[in-house]
This record gives C-alpha cells, structure tokens and sequence, in this order.
C-alpha cells in the first residue's frame, strides 16, 4: 500500500520516521505543504517521495492521512477530488466524521486518528475511529493502538492528549526546584528525568490500575502523600477536569467555525 501526507509537520514527521523504520516500509508520498521538512524526509529515506501537489498524492496513494490544522480542513479538502476507491485518515483534532463527509462529495471511507510524538520511536497509542483494519495495521506497526466504541468517547482520548506538555512541565518544575537548591541543572533534569522513565516499568503493567500504583508509590502519612494532597487534591483535580472541558469545547468549536457551521 501507497500512504499518502497531506499537511507535513512535526506529527506527521514522526509517523514518517516511525513507518520509515519498521521491517517492511511502506512508500510514503508527501505533500509540497510543509516543503522544507518534506524535502528532508524524501532525503533521509528511500521509500518517501515528495509529489507535485496534494491532488498527486491522492492520485497516488490508497491511503491518505491528513496531518493539517483544523482550520485549514475547509480548504485543503475544498481543493481536492478524493475518490470512493480511497480512505481519508484524519488527524485534525475535532472535526468530525460527519464534518469530513460533507466535504468530500465522491465519499470516500473516512477515518479519524489521533497519533502522538511517541510513534517515531514505535511507542505508544493510537487511538483510531471507526474500526478500519488497514489503519490499525499502518499504527499497530508504529505501537498500540485503541478503537473507542463511539465518536464521543473518541472526542474524549483527543481532549486528555492536551495533557502531555503538563505531564513534562510538572518535571521540569521539579528539576527547576533541584537547581534551586545548588544542584547543576543537567544534573537536576537528569534526575528526574531517572524518576520518570522509572515509572515506565509500573506503567507497562495493565494488571494494576493507575489509582492502585499511586498507592504502590506513597505510603501513609509519608512524603510523596504529601505533595500529592498538596499539589493535586481534590481541588486541583478539579480544576484539571475543568481545563480538559474546555479542551474539547474548544476543538469543536474550532472546527465548527472553520468549516462555517453555526
């Protein structure tokens, strides 16, 4: 199979480096969007071409994936004829699958996706909706990958990845307090940046929840109870619920507005 980028930025220069170096790579053909880091893709790896134009790259390509912003859905799609014989991968965060089909009148099979950084390094998961077996075996290729039952709870796993860059600055404020306190900042992040890929061997356990791994990491009374009430506690659990809320009213109002919808 021929996979198909239109829209090449930083996710979509992940999933190229994570499909470039598995067993068996598929040919990859990239959009002139983003020709800077195409150019450098097509460069680095033989199977990746760049094409002409995005049209040549639905031409080409059974598979399409589209790794542009929400906003720019309307127009990148209002210039293509993308015929039944192919699949649209979407991987802009809140428009819809009803939103995707209205504007591509020769309906193709739609899809939608939500790949993160870790698929470079064939890490992580992908959540993907509707079940669509070619998508999964493209992901399961580059990590796990995930089927929600419906769009909503799809809406829901795209919200909570608004998460990571918080999950990252939570570390580099504790690296900041260690240098603080006359530690070498490189020695700092080093530590806990120890601390954390620590954590990686709990997290790969599925057999124990993530409230029972808390447990698992604190005792009674002791320390790192300690921060968490007074970091966290039910007040800023709160407030991060509130925050993903807002995430995923934000996407869909950004799509909304972009494709004209009231």
């Amino acid at each position: 199979m021929q996979i198909g980028i239109i829209g090449v930025g930083a996710i979509a220069e992940a999933i190229v480096d994570g499909l470039a170096t598995t067993e068996q790579p598929p040919g990859i053909s990239l959009s002139p969007r983003g020709a800077r880091t195409a150019g450098a893709l097509a460069a680095r790896y033989d199977a990746v071409r760049v094409e002409s134009s995005n049209q040549a790259v639905v031409d080409r390509c059974e598979l399409v994936l589209l790794t542009v912003p929400p906003r720019a859905v309307t127009a990148v799609l209002g210039d293509l004829c993308v015929p039944a014989g192919r699949v649209l991968v979407s991987a802009a965060a809140g428009v819809s699958l009803a939103d995707l089909e209205q504007l591509l009148p020769e309906q193709p099979q739609v899809v939608r996706v939500i790949p993160l950084p870790a698929v470079r390094a064939h890490h992580g998961i992908t959540a993907i909706f509707p079940e669509h077996q070619p998508s999964k075996e493209i992901f399961g290729s580059l990590g796990e990958v995930l089927v929600p039952p419906d769009e909503d709870r799809f809406e829901a796993l795209s919200a909570a990845t608004a998460t990571l860059s918080s999950q990252l600055d939570l570390l580099a404020t504790i690296a900041d307090w260690l240098s603080g306190r006359g530690l070498e900042p490189a020695v700092a992040e080093g530590f806990v940046r120890g601390m954390a890929l620590g954590l990686g061997e709990s997290l790969a356990d599925p057999g124990r929840s993530l409230a029972v791994l808390v447990g698992d990491h604190e005792t009674p009374g002791g320390i790192n109870e300690l921060v968490r009430h007074a970091w966290l506690g039910p007040a800023g659990r709160a407030r991060l619920a509130a925050a993903l809320d807002q995430v995923a009213a934000r996407s869909r109002g950004i799509a909304h507005n972009s494709l004209g919808s009231p």
